[in-house]
């Protein structure tokens, strides 16, 4: 990803589809990216990516002055289960969560510093938070989820 001044956010930057996982194709992948795409004016002070040792060792390579944020896909789920919780949590009690999650999460300072810009003051809890709402308690992904859900639950015999 990379910061766009334009818009203040992080977008992703480049995709890749490959046929293999192995690190010499991510390599390969990595160096051609930094050779055809990127200017060598760039310089990559963090990177994160999936527990995937081949992929992390490319990255070590071709980035060495990089530091690599590492997070398993448990780790994963669980900060995003994590971040998931504020959206419902009374709106006084999330800088404290916040606050707890973050030391639980160290190496992850640039997500924070990120998130802490977007989703605290650029969208506001105000906007994302539905803990006011207790019709919106079923917390689901859409109102179409929500009435196939309510169906569900109907006894129809």
């Amino acid at each position: 990803m990379c910061f766009d001044h334009s818009s203040r956010i992080y977008v992703p930057a480049v995709y890749a589809i490959s046929t293999s996982s192995k690190q010499d194709m991510y390599t390969f992948i990595f160096e051609n990216i930094f050779r055809y795409f990127l200017n060598s004016k760039w310089k990559f002070k963090y990177v994160t990516c999936d527990f995937e040792v081949s992929l992390q060792n490319a990255i070590k390579k071709v980035l060495p002055e990089a530091q690599l944020i590492e997070l398993d896909e448990n780790q994963k789920k669980e900060l995003v289960e994590s971040l998931e919780e504020l959206t419902y949590i009374p709106l006084n009690m999330i800088e404290e969560k916040l606050k707890k999650i973050k030391v639980h999460f160290k190496g992850c300072e640039e997500f924070f510093k990120y998130f802490q810009k977007i989703w605290m003051r650029k969208y506001s809890p105000q906007i994302w938070n539905i803990s006011s709402f207790p019709d919106l308690s079923q917390r689901t992904n859409g109102p179409l989820e929500g009435y196939h859900k309510k169906i569900k639950q109907k006894n129809w015999t």
